[in-house]
């Protein structure tokens, strides 16, 4: 009997991974939860190049600047050809541009390119280990990219903690966790973590879209979690 029981909880499991219990709403939310992320976390423009400056070189870096808003714009927009040109043309000039950087990562995971966007991360991460957005938004790609080959539980939850440490309000962050706590099959932790980033959406008045999203994932969280109960 006990056998039994854990077979038919690893197939369980396994439906629920595969999203057997989730429905569609899933793909909307990583697109969305991404997308609404990378935008609110975009690195700050730089300020106005210093007097002192040598012209040439203020003149590139404003340059510089200009690809750069046009390639957020574009991003922004869906525009994800014309923004991939832009962020590599600024890499060109600046290799270590961390707000070309940043942008290229997010829209290679849009172009469903998740090594090179993984990569892209990781490596900012290792310059910027203080950044909860970087550490966020890779625990994001870990814990939803639709390449299994790429989906590491163990890491998102790792760096979905980070984040939250320090930015303990961020609701992004609390629904992030909730994703690598659901691809853990830690499900009751995965309904809390949702809840949460529910109620401070709500309380912080986010957008419709926002608060309805989290619903949904927090519904998701929910209905595993009963599903699970009833063979532990």
């Amino acid at each position: 009997m006990h056998v039994l029981r854990q077979s038919v909880k690893g197939i369980v499991g396994l439906w629920l991974l595969a999203g057997f219990f989730a429905g569609p709403a899933d793909a909307d939310l990583m697109i969305f939860a991404f997308a609404s992320w990378a935008k609110a976390a975009e690195p700050a423009a730089p300020g106005e190049p210093a007097a002192e400056t040598p012209a040439q070189t203020r003149e590139t870096l404003r340059e510089i600047s200009r690809r750069l808003d046009q390639a957020y714009g574009n991003m922004n927009r869906g525009r994800y050809q014309d923004a991939l040109a832009q962020f590599r043309s600024v890499l060109k000039y600046d290799p270590k541009n961390h707000r070309a950087r940043f942008g290229l990562g997010n829209i290679m995971i849009q172009l469903k390119q998740y090594q090179e966007g993984r990569d892209i991360f990781e490596a900012l991460i290792v310059d910027n280990p203080d950044d909860y957005s970087l550490k966020n938004n890779l625990a994001w790609l870990y814990a939803t990219a639709e390449d299994n080959s790429i989906r590491n539980g163990a890491r998102a939850l790792e760096l979905a903690q980070d984040s939250l440490l320090m930015a303990p309000k961020d609701y992004h962050v609390w629904s992030t966790l909730s994703e690598a706590y659901y691809i853990l099959g830690q499900y009751p932790r995965a309904q809390r973590a949702a809840q949460i980033a529910l109620d401070l959406a709500a309380a912080e008045k986010g957008t419709e879209r926002n608060i309805e999203e989290y619903r949904r994932q927090m519904e998701k969280c929910r209905r595993a979690a009963e599903a699970m109960s009833i063979i532990e």
